[in-house]
């Protein structure tokens, strides 16, 4: 069972989810958790670029969210299509491999909100991330920019703005997907996990 849990930064998601996987474990069911973003094949792909071709995989990953108009590398335009291929074999290894409940922290949805967030989006691209299927349990996590800000802004670089666009994306990718949201501005995260919990149990009205 694939559950999955998306949405800005700061939005609350591992909070969330650490929480629910605690209270799976307390009834005694396995739990899977998958961080965001993980790859299943990239890492070795990384590896071979930086072996065969001696590419720079950090400094190019840094240069990644630099303005598209300079970016020189062709990988640049091609990577995207990598991480899809990874995507499609990590969705295949936990749906029909894994028996356990699956938490993701992020879906393979929330690299289409990076790429339209970096610049580098094609319509391609988000056809071909969209093919994946949605999980029958998946939610985006909804919560005022200035909240989201506040929360990360020790951490994280992005300016009120950005959590301001990521926000717009996210609503947009919950009406492009049917997605639920869930308000996490002042909702204590011990009652959005009883509701996700009971929901998936069998009797929850999220």
């Amino acid at each position: 069972m694939l559950v999955a849990f998306m949405g800005n930064d700061g939005s609350g998601k591992t909070t969330v989810i650490n929480l629910l996987r605690d209270k799976f474990k307390l009834c005694g069911r396995d739990i899977e958790y998958v961080p965001g973003f993980s790859h299943l094949f990239m890492d070795g792909l990384k590896a071979m670029f930086h072996r065969i071709f001696k590419i720079d995989m950090v400094r190019l990953q840094v240069d990644y969210e630099k303005p598209v108009a300079i970016k020189k590398n062709i990988l640049f335009y091609f990577w995207p299509y990598f991480v899809f291929m990874d995507s499609v074999a990590l969705f295949v290894k936990y749906r029909f491999f894994v028996k356990n409940i699956v938490l993701f922290d992020r879906y393979f949805y929330d690299y289409i909100i990076s790429f339209r967030n970096l610049g580098t989006n094609t319509w391609l691209e988000e056809f071909l991330f969209f093919l994946i299927p949605k999980p029958k349990y998946s939610y985006i996590f909804d919560v005022d920019p200035s909240i989201a800000y506040e929360r990360k802004k020790e951490t994280h670089k992005g300016d009120l703005s950005y959590y301001q666009q990521q926000r717009l994306r996210y609503v947009w990718l919950a009406k492009r997907k049917g997605i639920k949201l869930i308000n996490t501005d002042n909702n204590k995260p011990e009652i959005i996990v009883n509701e996700i919990y009971s929901q998936i149990m069998g009797n929850g009205k999220i």
